[in-house]
C-alpha cells in the first residue's frame, strides 16, 4: 500500500483560524486529511494517497496569495493515514488539524 503523504503550501496563510478555514472549504476534496501549522510559518494543507492535489489547487485559491508554485511536498511513513494526522508529537512549534 502507498504510504506517502503530500503537503500543499500556501504562501500567505499564517493564522490558525485562516488555516482551519482553509482546511473547512476544502472538505469535499478526495484525500484532503488536515491542515498543519508551524509558528512564523504558512498554513500546509496535508493530503493521502490518491488526493487529487491538482484539482485542489485549480479549485481554490487561499487568501494572501494562493499556494505556492510547484510544492507538492512529499513524506513516506510507516503508519496509515489516519494514525499519521490522529497522531501527536510534543512540539509546541506546531498547530494540527484534522478533516473529519
Amino acid at each position: 500500500q502507498d504510504k506517502h503523504f503530500r503537503v500543499l503550501k500556501t504562501q500567505g496563510v499564517r493564522s490558525g483560524p485562516d488555516c482551519q478555514n482553509l482546511l473547512a472549504s476544502l472538505h469535499a476534496a478526495r484525500g484532503i486529511l488536515g491542515a498543519q501549522l508551524r509558528v512564523e510559518g504558512a498554513c500546509e494543507i496535508v493530503a493521502g494517497p490518491g488526493a487529487d492535489l491538482a484539482g485542489v489547487v485549480a479549485g481554490s485559491s487561499p487568501p494572501a496569495g494562493g499556494w505556492v508554485d510547484n510544492d507538492m511536498s512529499e513524506a513516506a511513513t510507516d503508519v496509515s493515514e489516519e494514525d499519521y494526522v490522529a497522531g501527536v508529537a510534543d512540539d509546541l512549534s506546531w498547530s494540527c488539524w484534522r478533516l473529519n
